[in-house]
């Protein structure tokens, strides 16, 4: 099983695709922190949890590029010349796409390191700081959410129709510059309410209301990767 999802990681990641992500990510952190973060968010510190919240919402958009790329190689053409090497495998369909998402999952974590790390040798390069426990919890805020809804939305769509996919990853990119209230990555949220506290540097603390939506995207993430599995069970049944 090991050996599965091994071949499938590297599936994902030793290709030139990956690559570009890999440096447009790292370029664009890095220019996102050592520009608009460092000046500190919202009268708040460049180290805060709300400026770190940012500069991750910023990011993310190409993180979920990436994490949807990672979701369209299930529906390349030679996917289907491989499966018929993967239904040789001693366990069901459902566990190899258990393992598949795993992989998925896992990709996606170790892209969305990279600008961990580049903020993490910033804030010790210019600042003399370590993580804190408002950058971690801001993380969690920003990046787990909406990398459990895209992942839902992705595999569902790409169930649907794979093309689909592309059109999310077009979404992706441009949705916060969209005039509607869908929050998907925290950026108005994060950016604006430390203003309405009044308070010079307020600490990290997120309202029961956001963190309700937060968890619902969670909820519909995962709906929505069950929905998935489902109608490929669905599709095998057939």
């Amino acid at each position: 099983m090991f050996k599965i999802y091994y071949y499938e990681l590297r599936r994902l990641l030793v290709n030139k695709f990956f690559l570009c992500l890999l440096l447009i990510t790292a370029f664009y952190s890095y220019q996102t922190m050592s520009g608009e973060i460092i000046l500190g968010i919202a009268d708040t510190a460049p180290f805060s949890g709300w400026s770190y919240g940012v500069y991750l919402a910023k990011v993310l958009p190409l993180l979920l590029v990436s994490l949807l790329f990672f979701i369209s190689f299930l529906y390349l053409r030679k996917e289907l010349q491989v499966k018929v090497l993967t239904q040789t495998a001693p366990f069901s369909a459902s566990v190899y796409r258990l393992i598949k998402t795993s992989a998925i999952t896992s990709a996606f974590i170790l892209i969305s390191l990279v600008p961990i790390a580049i903020s993490s040798w910033f804030y010790a390069a210019y600042f003399h700081l370590g993580p804190s426990l408002e950058q971690a919890a801001a993380c969690l805020y920003t990046l787990v959410p909406a990398a459990v809804f895209t992942l839902g939305l992705g595999l569902l769509l790409g169930r649907l129709q794979p093309l689909l996919i592309y059109a999310c990853m077009a979404a992706a990119l441009v949705l916060d510059a969209l005039p509607i209230s869908f929050d998907l990555y925290g950026l108005r949220f994060l950016s604006s309410y430390p203003l309405t506290l009044k308070r010079l540097d307020p600490i990290f603390q997120i309202p029961l209301e956001q963190l309700i939506q937060r968890l619902l995207l969670i909820c519909a993430g995962l709906l929505m990767v069950l929905a998935a599995s489902h109608l490929k069970n669905s599709a095998s049944a057939q």
